[in-house]
């Protein structure tokens, strides 16, 4: 027997979560005592999660014995 080397490939899929920042406006209208008009603008900030398909390889050394 000798050993032999071989090299494959296996895929292993995964998934990555990566924060993203978003902006956010909101137009805000109301009436105050004095029938005046008036608009607003409130700026809302969250986080959304998002997921990123990513492929890597990376070299898995073993040994196979043949006969």
């Amino acid at each position: 027997m000798k050993p032999v080397w071989e090299t494959c490939t296996k895929q292993i899929p995964y998934t990555v979560l990566k924060p993203v920042w978003e902006t956010y406006t909101k137009d805000i209208c109301y009436t105050v005592m004095k029938p005046v008009w008036e608009t607003r603008t409130k700026t809302v900030c969250y986080t959304v999660m998002k997921p990123v398909h990513e492929t890597r390889e990376r070299d898995v050394c073993f040994t196979v014995l043949k006969r």
